[in-house]
């Protein structure tokens, strides 16, 4: 026995996961220029190219690096300072917590009320309430 609110909650995210999915199959990941030097806490400078990276986790006044294909990386700076150089370059701010490259999304999941971004690498990250609409926006866009 579920209500008819129920029922339209449940079609509504339905629809919004398979266009999401959909969107997000026939993006692929694109060649960026974007280059930059990175410092981590013990000391190390990388350069690193956009594409690389999968997303970003805010740790405190600390930033960890999630790549595609090196080992997570804690780095100096914070958050709001990556998002500020990422963002034009197909990065979105997901969460308080974290700023994932949309080329890198794999899927979109809803469950109750915690919907999360499941990446390239198998990681969940969170999508906040605030954010979705915002992201729906930008995955149309690509």
């Amino acid at each position: 026995p579920y209500s008819i609110e129920e029922l339209g909650d449940a079609l509504r995210r339905t629809r919004e996961k398979i266009m999401v999915n959909s969107i997000l199959k026939k993006a692929t990941v694109t060649e960026s220029p974007l280059r930059f030097a990175i410092t981590a806490q013990n000391g190390v400078h990388l350069i690193v190219a956009a594409p690389e990276i999968v997303w970003v986790e805010a740790t405190g006044n600390y930033s960890l690096f999630y790549f595609t294909n090196r080992p997570k990386l804690l780095v100096t700076k914070t958050l709001k300072e990556y998002e500020e150089q990422l963002s034009p370059h197909g990065f979105f701010r997901a969460h308080s917590s974290s700023l994932v490259n949309l080329a890198h999304i794999k899927s979109y999941h809803a469950q109750g009320g915690d919907d999360y971004l499941l990446m390239t690498t198998e990681c969940k990250v969170p999508l906040s309430r605030r954010k979705k609409a915002e992201f729906f926006e930008r995955v149309q866009k690509l």
